[in-house]
């Protein structure tokens, strides 16, 4: 048998290697890839995401302040959806971060604060951050509304293997 030894194919495939992981660090900072996610995940969370009906008392608060207020397209007076203003959801959806080291999406809200709401006589509430309203939604009410559907996943896993071939092509 007969051996051939083809120099320089370590070196090589050490480069492309190289070559390839800056790309693909340079595709999980991508801010246009960033924002599709960002889209993708406000949509599935909008379109799957319920936790049943309001109290009466959220009700009640709902028919006085959802007329004074623009509320967002995916609200429903009478369902408790991560949605009335869709401030909470917009902010989330800008605030994908890639991290190069793990290959992975972050996505969370941030420290910028939601406007007040309009009441009767002016403004009402205090200004409170998007991060601290997310908090209290997900350990105080129990209304976990950052999951993803399979659908969703898979259209965010979908996007980034198109990216990804692309950048192999």
């Amino acid at each position: 048998m007969a051996t051939i030894k083809v120099k320089g194919t370590k070196e090589l495939a050490k480069r492309l290697n190289r070559d390839l992981n800056i790309k693909l660090n340079k595709l999980f900072r991508d801010k246009n890839l960033r924002s599709e996610i960002g889209v993708i995940v406000v949509a599935d969370i909008k379109k799957n995401v319920e936790f049943g009906a309001p109290s009466s008392s959220t009700l009640k608060w709902r028919k006085t302040y959802d007329k004074l207020n623009k509320t967002d397209s995916a609200y429903d007076r009478n369902k408790i959806k991560a949605v009335f203003t869709g401030e909470l959801l917009a902010d989330l959806g800008k605030n994908v971060l890639g991290n190069t080291t793990d290959k992975t999406f972050v996505i969370g809200n941030s420290d910028k604060l939601h406007k007040k709401y309009r009441g009767k006589s002016g403004l009402i509430g205090k200004k409170v951050s998007f991060s601290k309203i997310a908090e209290y939604l997900v350990n105080d009410l129990k209304y976990d509304f950052l999951k993803l559907s399979d659908e969703g996943r898979d259209k965010i896993l979908s996007l980034v293997r198109d990216r990804i071939f692309k950048l192999l092509s």
